[in-house]
Parts: C-alpha cells; sequence; structure tokens
C-alpha cells in the first residue's frame, strides 16, 4: 500500500442536502466523475488551496469524534492540521452512485489513518 499524507473525504458529504432531479444526464453523469476525480487527485497530492477551491462557500464535513467544520476556508485549514498529525494510508475505493437513480452520486473511499 502507498503511504499518503492525503485524507480523502466523501464527496457526499458535500452533495447532502442537494435536491437531485429523477433523471441525470450523461453530462451530469460525467461532471460528477470529473470532480470527484479532481477532489480525490488534489487531496492525495495534498493541494489544499486547489482542494478547497472545489468545495462550496458553506461546505460542512462531520468529522468523526469532531465537532461539525463549516465552510471552504474553516475546512482548508482543519485539513492543513490534520493531516499534519497523522499519516493516511490510502486503500481501494469503490464508485457507488453515481446513476440516473435520482440518488445523491458519491464516491466512496477507505482510509487508515495512522500515527
Amino acid at each position: 500500500m502507498l503511504r499518503r499524507g492525503a485524507i480523502v473525504v466523501s464527496v457526499l458529504l458535500l452533495l447532502a442536502g442537494r435536491a437531485w432531479s429523477a433523471e441525470l444526464s450523461d453530462a451530469d453523469i460525467r461532471a460528477i466523475r470529473e470532480v470527484t476525480e479532481r477532489y480525490a487527485d488534489t487531496a492525495l497530492a495534498s493541494n489544499w488551496d486547489a482542494w478547497a477551491n472545489l468545495l462550496t462557500a458553506d461546505a460542512v464535513f462531520l468529522p468523526p469524534n469532531g465537532a461539525a467544520v463549516e465552510g471552504s476556508v474553516a475546512l482548508r485549514s482543519w485539513i492543513v492540521a490534520f493531516t499534519g498529525l497523522t499519516t493516511l494510508t490510502e486503500t481501494p475505493e469503490e464508485i457507488v452512485g453515481c446513476t440516473r437513480s435520482g440518488r445523491a452520486p458519491h464516491r466512496r473511499v477507505a482510509t487508515v489513518a495512522r500515527g
């Protein structure tokens, strides 16, 4: 396994609360997959400025055993502090969703924190 100093948080958290139409177009699905890949790539590269720029100003993360972190500026500060305290190891990912079913598309990525 590759050791990486990054975290990839589920895109589902970014999409929570968003109203979705019953049908997603092919363009919608492509766009969701592309932004999901950029989100993961920037996190894996520890490019936290680019990572935070993918978030909306009102994004909310719910870290395990911690208080909610709100807003892209606060989230950038949080992720820098978090990844500075631990080493994360990426494990294989599974893309679930991104269908026309009306469910919010998301990507599940397992990570392991060591340290």
